[in-house]
């Protein structure tokens, strides 16, 4: 959730990430999980016309392997 909340989510592309919609993080839009570890590995914000910064809490996907849509 901290890294929701760093970023100004002009078109509420992530408006469904949060604990009542989802029932864990790999089911979350553009989040991609190891099915054997259920650890995030894969990133897609492409096309979410998001602003702000990256939160230092990307450090807690130490699994992360790549992520799209962020320059």
């Amino acid at each position: 959730m901290a890294m929701k909340a760093s970023f100004s989510n002009i078109d509420n592309v992530f408006l469904d990430w949060d604990d009542v919609h989802n029932s864990g993080l790999c089911s979350r839009r553009g989040v991609f999980c190891d099915n054997a570890t259920l650890s995030v590995v894969f990133l897609n914000l492409s096309s979410s016309n998001l602003g702000g910064e990256i939160s230092p809490s990307i450090r807690d996907f130490s699994n992360l392997q790549s992520m799209w849509g962020v320059c």
